[in-house]
């Protein structure tokens, strides 16, 4: 999980940088910037489910328990 952790930090800090690039190249920039900014919600999704996973291991083989609401 550590890897997979730390793979997201490194892709995380490329797309700055591209981003940072992209500002620079006008309408380039804007299609770059948005999907960096896809990007990065994939990048925070997968990060929320490492955490989970780190958490609650025995859910790759259960699945996910269901709410009390549910």
């Amino acid at each position: 999980m550590k890897k997979g952790r730390d793979a997201l930090v490194e892709t995380q800090e490329a797309m700055e940088k591209i981003e940072q690039v992209a500002a620079q190249n006008g309408n380039l920039g804007y299609d770059l910037n948005r999907s960096l900014e896809q990007l990065t919600a994939l990048a925070r999704s997968l990060r929320s489910l490492t955490d989970y996973l780190d958490r609650h291991p025995e859910a790759l083989l259960r699945g996910k328990t269901p709410s009390k609401g549910e």
